[in-house]
């Protein structure tokens, strides 16, 4: 394990100074302009190679070089516990962090797991939020009870309960110009293992993506379509992942998200006990409940999935029987069953089986996001 860590090491350090010296050293200036010469857009594929070691390295070497390391390293944070208050912190309290790395955030994702955090962490973490302009993707995976969470987001204006802005307050003449709704203005994907409740982020947000998880009962199930159907950007939301609870009946769920999402155009239900085949009879059924839908996931549901058998096994056969139904009025161009594809020819425009593949593609684990 000693020699893993002192080889990883010295690569990261070898992959600086490499750097460092097309820089540095005089002899390299016949072979051209020095490295801080080449084009920004390079010098960002070039760091995208090496590995977060090195590029941490790579902060230290010279002022041009840093804000394009620091570009690629705060792209993508991953946080939990005491990292995450420190990081939150430095972006919240220091204006050369906010100033210079908060923008950089585009992917943050942020684990709770200890109750301590809910008073020395919730506070710093949502003044930093309202910092990270650039925001893309948020990922909030909340073990513990996810109300003080909530009241956090209230009380620094990241919930836009109601469309709220400073120029409609000074025309309504109220001094309030706290309520700021460019929080958050380009989060498009947000995924939640946690409570339900916690997708009231969506609300008057364009929010192109939005994952649930672990499994929703009926009661969390009917909370999350009133949230939605209460958001007035609802239009936007065209990619679903839903984990369902074992004893949820699928016609009611599918009316309900039709009613809710009528523009769904990639929709994936992961349920552990049911019949796979029953959600997709309903979805291609006359009147077509999604007609926007292009793409279809059902995980961990056939009792043959995962099993070695044949492509043109009896039941891919019955799903292709299926899809011959489907009214071609339909845009949907790829079912995916477990491990099973099924997409439809370029060239031909008919349906054929493909491979078995055995990684759920949509819906990944936690340890994957």
């Amino acid at each position: 394990m000693t020699s893993r860590k002192r080889q990883k090491t010295s690569s990261s350090r070898s992959s600086a100074s490499l750097i460092s010296s097309f820089y540095f050293l005089p002899q390299f200036a016949p072979l051209g302009a020095p490295l801080v010469a080449l084009p920004d857009e390079i010098l960002l594929l070039i760091f995208e190679l090496l590995p977060q070691s090195a590029r941490v390295a790579m902060l230290p070497v010279c002022s041009n070089l840093h804000f394009l390391v620091a570009r690629t390293i705060y792209t993508s944070v991953r946080v939990r516990g005491l990292r995450a208050r420190l990081f939150f912190s430095s972006i919240a309290y220091s204006t050369r962090f906010t100033t210079v790395y908060a923008p950089f955030v585009r992917r943050l994702d942020y684990s709770v797991t200890s109750p301590s955090e809910t008073f020395l962490t919730y506070p710093v973490f949502c003044q930093a939020l309202r910092l990270m302009g650039g925001l893309n993707k948020l990922i909030l995976s909340i073990s513990i009870d996810h109300q003080p969470l909530l009241t956090a987001f209230r009380r620094y204006n990241i919930l836009l309960e109601r469309f709220q802005s400073a120029e409609a307050g000074r025309l309504n003449g109220s001094s309030n110009t706290n309520l700021d709704p460019m929080t958050l203005p380009r989060l498009r994907t947000l995924r939640v293992h946690g409570s339900p409740d916690l997708t009231c982020l969506i609300t008057n947000r364009d929010v192109e993506e939005l994952s649930l998880h672990p499994a929703l009962d009926y009661q969390a199930f009917s909370k999350f379509c009133t949230l939605v159907q209460c958001s007035s950007r609802t239009s936007c939301l065209t990619t679903l992942s839903i984990y369902l609870a074992p004893d949820l009946d699928h016609a009611i769920i599918l009316h309900d998200l039709a009613d809710v999402l009528p523009n769904l155009e990639c929709l994936s239900i992961d349920q552990q006990r049911g019949r796979s085949l029953g959600v997709f009879e309903i979805l291609v059924a006359p009147g077509q409940l999604l007609p926007m839908l292009k793409t279809l996931y059902i995980h961990r549901i056939h009792e043959t999935i995962g099993m070695r058998i044949s492509t043109r096994g009896p039941f891919q056969k019955e799903v292709l029987k299926l899809l011959e139904n489907v009214p071609f009025t339909s845009r949907l161009s790829s079912l995916q069953i477990g491990g099973f594809t099924w997409n439809v020819d370029a060239t031909t425009y008919r349906w054929r089986v493909g491979e078995p593949g055995y990684k759920r593609s949509f819906w990944r684990p936690m340890s994957a996001w």
